[in-house]
């Protein structure tokens, strides 16, 4: 409950810190509290270089981006690819060519599971 109300940076920052404390089910908790937000760029954008390679925040962030990018005009999409980390620019155009496990269509409704991403205690 006490993670209502917060932004999506807050939320970031508390998985930063469950998977700092090693608490397997607050980041579960956490990552299910994003998922059913209107997704942010920005912040996916900003916090991208702050996430461990290893960490399983970055495919679930990756599957997120997708779906926030995929509602955007051509113009709009041009404008936050350049201000893509070379990180996520790489791991956004895996999934959109079909190098990753998770398939991204460029357009329409991108739907994914959320279990694929909830860990295991």
């Amino acid at each position: 409950k006490f993670l209502n109300g917060l932004t999506y940076q807050d939320e970031i920052e508390c998985w930063l810190f469950g998977d700092y404390i090693q608490a397997t089910g607050f980041r579960n908790c956490v990552i299910g509290v994003i998922f059913i937000q209107q997704v942010e760029l920005d912040a996916i954008i900003v916090n991208w270089n702050r996430l461990p390679p290893e960490t399983r925040l970055r495919p679930f962030l990756v599957s997120l981006f997708c779906r926030g990018i995929s509602s955007y005009d051509q113009s709009k999409i041009d404008e936050v690819m350049q201000r893509l980390p070379h990180g996520l620019l790489l791991e956004f155009s895996r999934r959109i060519i079909g190098r990753s496990q998770v398939p991204c269509p460029f357009r329409g409704d991108f739907r994914f599971d959320l279990r694929g991403y909830i860990e295991k205690d």
